[in-house]
């Protein structure tokens, strides 16, 4: 094996991939060996030649390991030289938040296990044979989840929205209760506008996946959609359509935000995070506070954004009334100035701090709501099911109307299902276990049904079906500006099917990473849009200490959150009902503000 890695000739064939360092460390030690052999021949066997022979053993390696480096990495192997990862980031334009991909380091571990003169693949490599089979290990995992759409029913996700040539395209998601996959999209712009049309691409896609697979059908509101929902549920009885209920939380906080007191507050409150944020003299300060959290928060939406923001300066009330009070903030020239005295006057206004605190107790139960349905990760239609259930009866009439429809489709006795429920409302049977209450608290509601519902396996087995679906389309609206990478003047000469490859893997790649991946970032590229509003100012004071690109200041912003903690817990249970409470009536109450709107707050850092 030495004379192998030593490429010594002779009796055995030369190693062509060895490494250089290793080729003479092996070489090194053939000659060690060889003088030992020869050393031996010369020394007698006594007591005293066999001391010699050792020494000289012992010299042989001492020496050797003297010579030979350290196998172990040093600093500056593990940091390697920066520049050349920026060269490989920037020339390219290949975006900078590339390297936050979980795939970006176990590429970089493949290259350094390799060690020196490693060969990255050619072009065609990439676009055809790693392309592939990427494709087949993400077709792997799609396929994986087929025993669970069958167990527990899936919900089809669909959302339709233009590129940069103004084309309409649909992605299409299945949602189970072990992940999320694309299944593909399409180019729809001649059929988008006709319902019949775009029932026939829906039921495309139910067809492959199963029509007894198929629990829900989530789309966004548009009057297309809904008719386009109203003959697939026509067609196949067994499917139920409803609209994305984020977005119907979005539209309610639009309308809300839109009324003329809602604006006037939030524009007053605007002035005060655009004269905090831009003038760091105060940022400063205030960050010096202990517990401070920033006051700009992004939300899933531009209106969840303004709200959260909302209750983030009345969080921080104290904080901003002891800056303004403070000899740091009157006896500088910014606090002085008109914006200074304007911001004061605000922050000093009670009747400023009374109506954000309605607004709050308003919005606070819609945008813990949106905080559930709009997360992927856990099933959410049983928890919308269960706040209509504490605000209209009617919607007990319609579960009874689901169960007697689930019971027809899968063949099951609906009288004996409504015998059934009495058991679970009673607590009788495996309902009465001692672990069940404990249990709920802690289990997502379809696996505590899996667990104590077995007394009634009738009303389990619909149920199951029921709460294991989700309730938004969020999944289809998470990676929008991927298209807008893909779809360039280079990616438009690729044949439509290697596109579609790309995207298919694309999608499913970033979707088993993510849940594998705990925590997300609060601030990315695409959120920055939704913080303007708060941060940047309409006219810029030329101020000695303000910040000349407002990209730093989100920077900081950013690496602050990052340290930001809290998160509380979000398993619910089905019989355990979310209390979706409205505002108080009181009219004074700090420490109900923080008990109702910390929670919040810290849930959305999550």
């Amino acid at each position: 094996m030495k004379k192998y890695l030593a490429k010594i000739g002779g009796d055995i064939k030369k190693c062509s991939k060895v490494l250089y360092d290793v080729e003479k460390q092996m070489e090194g030690l053939l000659k060690e060996i060889q003088k030992s052999k020869t050393s031996k021949r010369k020394i007698s066997f006594n007591e005293e030649g066999t001391d010699e022979c050792e020494d000289a053993i012992d010299e042989a390696i001492a020496q050797e390991e003297q010579q030979t480096p350290s196998q172990l990495p040093t600093k500056e192997v593990v940091g390697g030289d920066p520049k050349k990862k920026a060269k490989t980031i920037i020339p390219p334009m290949i975006p900078f938040n590339a390297v936050m991909s979980p795939f970006f380091q176990d590429m970089l571990d493949g290259v350094a296990g390799y060690g020196p003169g490693y060969i990255g693949p050619s072009y065609d490599s990439l676009r055809v044979n790693l392309l592939a089979d990427l494709k087949r290990e993400c077709q792997m995992v799609v396929d994986s989840y087929r025993s669970a759409w069958k167990e527990t029913g899936c919900t089809l996700m669909a959302d339709g929205w233009p590129d940069q040539r103004q084309r309409t395209l649909i992605n299409f998601l299945v949602y189970c209760s072990k992940g999320l996959c694309f299944v593909k999209f399409v180019d729809a712009s001649s059929m988008v506008k006709n319902a019949s049309s775009l029932c026939d691409l829906f039921l495309e896609v139910i067809e492959w996946i199963g029509p007894d697979n198929v629990v829900h059908v989530v789309t966004d509101n548009a009057a297309n959609y809904v008719a386009a929902g109203r003959l697939i549920s026509k067609k196949f009885e067994n499917i139920h359509w409803s609209p994305c209920a984020a977005h119907c939380l979005n539209l309610i906080l639009k309308d809300i935000s839109s009324m003329p007191h809602i604006s006037s507050l939030a524009t007053h409150a605007s002035k005060i995070t655009v004269f905090v944020y831009n003038h760091t003299v105060f940022l400063s300060w205030l960050r010096q506070k202990e517990d401070w959290r920033e006051i700009v928060r992004p939300g899933a939406t531009r209106f969840a954004t303004v709200f959260l923001t909302l209750m983030s300066i009345f969080e921080r009330k104290s904080e901003l009334q002891q800056l303004v009070v403070d000899t740091h903030f009157t006896g500088h020239k910014l606090g002085r100035s008109a914006n200074g005295r304007a911001v004061s006057a605000i922050i000093l206004d009670n009747k400023f701090w009374d109506d954000c605190f309605i607004v709050c107790q308003i919005v606070s139960p819609l945008i813990k709501l949106l905080r559930f349905v709009d997360a992927d990760d856990k099933p959410s239609l049983g928890i919308v099911y269960e706040g209509m259930l504490r605000e209209s009866p009617d919607v007990i009439r319609a579960l009874l109307d689901l169960v007697t429809l689930h019971c027809k489709v899968n063949n099951l006795d609906s009288v004996e299902a409504m015998k059934e429920i009495h058991l679970y409302s009673d607590r009788k049977e495996s309902f009465d276990r001692p672990e069940a209450v404990p249990a709920a608290k802690k289990l997502q509601p379809d696996d505590w049904w899996r667990l104590f519902g077995s007394s009634a396996p009738c009303l389990q087995k619909i149920t199951v079906r029921i709460l294991s679906q989700a309730s938004a389309s969020s999944g289809c609206e998470r990676n929008l500006s991927l298209f807008d990478q893909i779809h360039t003047i280079r990616r438009n000469k690729l044949e439509h099917d290697r596109l579609s490859d790309i995207v298919y893997v694309t999608y499913n790649l970033r979707f088993k990473s993510r849940k594998q991946k705990s925590q997300y970032d609060p601030i990315d590229i695409e959120t920055i849009d939704k913080v303007d509003f708060w941060v940047t100012e309409e006219v810029v004071e030329k101020e000695p200490d303000l910040p000349s690109n407002i990209e730093d200041l989100l920077d900081e912003i950013d690496a602050d959150l990052d340290q930001g903690g809290g998160g509380g817990s979000t398993s619910t249970f089905y019989a355990t009902p979310l209390a979706f409470s409205g505002p108080s009536s009181g009219n004074e109450g700090d420490e109900i503000n923080e008990a109702n709107l910390q929670q919040i707050m810290e849930d959305f850092d999550d």
